[in-house]
């Protein structure tokens, strides 16, 4: 028997049931575990940033990053996840979008030493890079 075909899996699974509640018993394990991907991918929230183009770019250090980005309302974990393509995109771009399950989040954009943000939770800032000031 050839365990790499999965008919030959099922068999060596099924091999010595007597009964159909018995081969279910055994099958359901198999059934949920192959199904458990499917369900965990399409629960996932899907979390992106999207570059939009603006007349200038500033590279920012991290804790430039945090400090919008927790003032915008986002989690730490959202920051360790998003962080990285945020400063990213207003250093190539001038500007970002970051995007939760779809809906608009935040935008954030350059201009001179200052970063204007929109925030869904958190509404509008302005943060002074100089200074590390929010205005």
């Amino acid at each position: 028997m050839n365990l790499d075909c999965p008919s030959d899996r099922v068999l060596g699974v099924l091999r010595g049931v007597n009964s159909p509640a018995r081969a279910m018993s055994r099958l359901l394990p198999c059934l949920i575990l192959s199904a458990l991907p499917l369900v965990l991918s399409s629960c996932a929230v899907k979390q992106t940033v999207a570059p939009l183009s603006s007349r200038e770019t500033l590279a920012l250090n991290a804790d430039d990053v945090v400090t919008i980005m927790r003032r915008a309302g986002f989690s730490d974990e959202q920051i360790l996840t998003l962080g990285t393509d945020v400063r990213n995109c207003l250093a190539q771009t001038g500007a970002a979008m970051i995007q939760v399950d779809g809906k608009c989040e935040a935008i954030m954009a350059v201009y001179g030493t200052h970063i204007h943000v929109t925030s869904r939770r958190c509404g509008s800032f302005i943060y002074d890079v100089s200074s590390y000031f929010v205005l």
